[in-house]
């Protein structure tokens, strides 16, 4: 007849793994819950408008030359 004996080492053991896992898990669903998709192909036919918004400065240099900046 076999035994399985378990000491209160192993069992400790067993009971932290059990702990960090169900921490690991919670945690991953929980920020799994907060993504959202970024870029989603979809099959219309509309053109897709991007706003962007330009900055443009004027300056002369100390010798008389144009600096045009463009951001």
């Amino acid at each position: 007849m076999n035994f399985f004996v378990v000491k209160k080492r192993t069992l400790l053991l067993f009971l932290t793994v059990a702990v960090v896992l169900a921490t690991a898990l919670f945690g991953y669903f929980l920020l799994k819950q907060r993504e959202l998709p970024v870029f989603t192909q979809q099959s219309n036919d509309s053109i897709r408008e991007i706003d962007m918004i330009t900055i443009e400065f004027h300056t002369k240099t100390k010798d008389g030359k144009d600096l045009i900046i463009q951001r």
